[in-house]
């Protein structure tokens, strides 16, 4: 009878200590699928307000276009120059990359740059706009650059149709071969980034 009594109790702990481990594991299971749900969500949350994380560094990232993009981007539904092109944000801490695509010799007056060329090396174009940290440099920016930049910086051809305007806190070189006349023109260019800025322009400089 003990005997009995004794296997009996023995099946009943064994019974409750499955039971509390299985409990065990669902919490645990719902927890790690809670965690999991809130990083997706955070991970959604990210996607709509136009960030992204970086896998490798795990810092946040904006997709958001710039500026200066989002007015050459203009620009191109005015006038589309016909051309495989794309933007290049320009290093401002590079000075020689600097100095190719703006021709100035340094960026301290600016705050931001971007550049739109073409894809195939040997065709010259090249339209950039650069932001100032002042309005009041446009002027002597838009000199610089047009007195800086190498109109032969391609190769074995030239941008012989070159014109520099600004307007408020903005300066555009725009120059192309006047082989592409045809499909574009740096008057083109400059028309539709007057027309993006409202139909007037502080500097025009040829």
């Amino acid at each position: 009878m003990k005997r009995k009594i004794v296997y009996i109790l023995m099946i009943v702990l064994t019974m409750s200590v499955f039971t509390a481990c299985k409990n065990t594991g669902k919490e645990d299971d719902n927890k790690g699928s809670n965690n999991n749900t809130e990083a997706e969500n955070k991970e959604n949350e990210d996607d709509k307000n136009g960030e992204t994380k970086d896998s490798d560094n795990g810092n946040s990232q904006d997709t958001v276009d710039s500026e200066l993009t989002s007015i050459i981007k203009k620009i191109y539904e005015i006038k589309d120059p016909e051309l495989a092109v794309a933007e290049t944000p320009v290093d401002l801490s590079d000075s020689d990359s600097v100095k190719y695509y703006t021709g100035l010799s340094d960026s301290s007056k600016l705050k931001e740059a971007v550049a739109s060329e073409t894809m195939i090396g040997s065709q010259a174009y090249s339209l950039v706009l650069v932001g100032l940290n002042d309005a009041n440099d446009g002027e002597s920016v838009a000199k610089e650059m047009l007195k800086g930049i190498d109109p032969r910086k391609w190769i074995c051809v030239e941008a012989d149709d070159l014109q520099v305007v600004g307007h408020d806190d903005v300066i555009m070189l725009s120059m192309v071969s006047s082989s592409f006349k045809d499909s574009v023109t740096s008057q083109q260019l400059v028309d539709a980034f007057k027309e993006v800025c409202g139909g007037k322009l502080d500097i025009e400089l040829k």
